[in-house]
């Protein structure tokens, strides 16, 4: 039955927003739009426990990019009336081609899946390590992971350290401040140790809940994971605590899909997840005012959520003010933005800089970075803002925009094929191994922020030195520690043959 609802949805959406192109009326496509998110929900809930994250990948990109001219269209606002006809035309059609296109990445990638498991299936033959029984390989490689979950957990604990005294810093740099002198005038003073270990804390998380540890045992470290992101939120920024939120409650799910005979979400949870999501939303609408000074502007509870849900979709807007700022960015020629983050961390650090004479894209919002870099948020911010860009005002960016600017409307088509194809492959991914596993939580705790983030931000840890590190010293450590126990396991395991 939902199949059934799911495909007329599809066919509905699709006739609905060719009819609203045809006429050339926003609001008819704009029910598109919405008619294909619908159907890819419920292409979510068809296989939760497959396609959770397919699900907040869809819920976010409504959140951030869809929701605002939704309310404005429910009440009846002329939601378009700030930009130009061409520019409204893209961002539906980017939406639409988006949306369109996870679907199709995600039924690429369970596809994949299925046939990479029937293809293991046929060829299964474990090779045996030389000298080594399948007693004790399996002896091992439990005494391994319990060596990095122990060192993982440990590192965790001393960069987690490093990372609030970071986070104090700006505290106590915010006070009596603006909240834009944030973007335009911080600059950590802390020793290169603190800051290097700063950067390493959720790696060396990732790692160690890649271990599969107890619930238990998690329950300290997600904790500590949660509020690391207080400092930021009192701050005024939003976004860190919400996404680790995200993340705690999709590791609990995975675990709990993984999981034969421990409930990861259990009754207790489920109430608690009942309870907080609507308080927190309330507390996060009411935050826009209570950041601001100012008397909530809403009455009631629907009010205060639709006002919360609307300011977050501000980068619809984004979309559109960038289409039309499109021909200023390409004037600057900082060439490709789509992978401008591995760029820019690749030429534009200290090292390489002092090495080639390359200029230094500083800090906040500045000419050199918007001009010379390769961030698309800053070039578009700049654009279209001009000196109010750098009195540390921007608009952010979206991934459509990137591969849309670099690639045009095939980009968009195959980048959102590879979001799609990645959301589905996470969850198998996270259950091969630890260093897969870490991978996937990893990116997971970024993943969800691209669509109104550059493109390649969710992926680019992978080559920095920061992640890297963090994997060879768990791992070399972890190893060090596996040898000390050996003979204490070979020991065991021939008086277990003895018994």
């Amino acid at each position: 039955m939902i199949k059934c609802i799911r495909y007329s949805l599809l066919v509905i959406s699709a006739a609905v927003a060719v009819i609203g192109g045809v006429r050339g009326i926003f609001n008819i496509t704009l029910i598109g739009v919405l008619l294909l998110f619908l159907h890819n929900v419920l292409f979510s809930f068809e296989s939760i426990r497959r396609r959770i994250i397919f699900l907040f990948f869809n819920g976010t990109s409504f959140v951030f990019l869809i929701c605002r001219p939704v309310i404005d269209m429910f009440r009846g606002d002329i939601w378009w009336r700030n930009f130009s006809s061409e520019s409204v035309w893209f961002a539906l059609t980017a939406l639409y081609l988006t949306l369109l296109f996870l679907f199709a990445g995600a039924l690429l990638a369970e596809r994949y899946v299925r046939r990479s498991d029937e293809k293991k299936g046929r060829l299964r033959k474990e090779r045996p390590l030389p000298g080594l029984s399948r007693l004790q390989r399996d002896a091992r490689r439990k005494q391994f992971l319990y060596c990095l979950r122990i060192v993982s957990l440990v590192m965790f604990y001393l960069s987690m350290v490093c990372f609030m005294m970071v986070e104090m810093e700006k505290l106590v740099f915010m006070s009596g401040r603006e909240y834009v002198e944030y973007y335009t005038s911080f600059q950590t003073q802390m020793p290169a140790v603190i800051r290097a270990f700063d950067t390493m804390m959720k790696y060396f998380l990732c790692i160690f809940l890649a271990t599969m540890p107890s619930k238990s045992m998690t329950f300290i470290p997600l904790c500590l994971y949660f509020l690391s992101a207080v400092p930021s939120l009192l701050i005024g920024i939003r976004n860190p605590i919400v996404l680790n939120a995200i993340f705690i409650f999709l590791y609990y799910f995975l675990r709990d899909v993984r999981e034969n005979s421990k409930k990861w979400l259990g009754y207790g949870e489920k109430v608690f997840i009942i309870l907080m999501a609507p308080a927190a939303i309330l507390f996060l609408g009411a935050y826009n005012y209570i950041r601001e000074g100012s008397a909530v502007a809403v009455e009631g509870v629907i009010g205060l959520v639709l006002d919360f849900l609307r300011k977050q979709g501000v980068s619809f807007n984004v979309l559109c003010i960038a289409y039309d700022s499109m021909p200023k960015v390409r004037s600057f020629g900082a060439g490709n933005y789509t992978f401008g983050d591995f760029t820019d961390y690749f030429l534009h650090n200290d090292l390489v800089e002092g090495l080639l004479g390359l200029p230094s894209l500083g800090t906040g919002n500045n000419v050199v970075s918007a001009t010379q870099g390769h961030s698309f948020s800053h070039a578009m911010s700049y654009a279209a803002l001009g000196d109010s860009y750098l009195e540390g005002h921007g608009y952010g960016s979206s991934f459509i925009l990137e591969l849309f600017y670099d690639y045009g409307w095939l980009g968009v088509v195959l980048g959102a094929l590879i979001f799609g194809f990645v959301t589905i492959l996470l969850v198998r991914l996270f259950q091969k191994g630890w260093v897969s596993g870490t991978i996937a939580l990893a990116t997971m705790t970024s993943l969800f922020f691209v669509p109104r983030a550059s493109a390649a931000s969710w992926i680019v840890f992978i080559v920095t030195a920061q992640f890297l590190l963090a994997m060879i010293f768990s791992y070399v450590m972890a190893q060090l520690c596996v040898k000390s126990y050996t003979p204490l396991v070979s020991r065991s395991l021939r008086v277990k043959r003895l018994t």
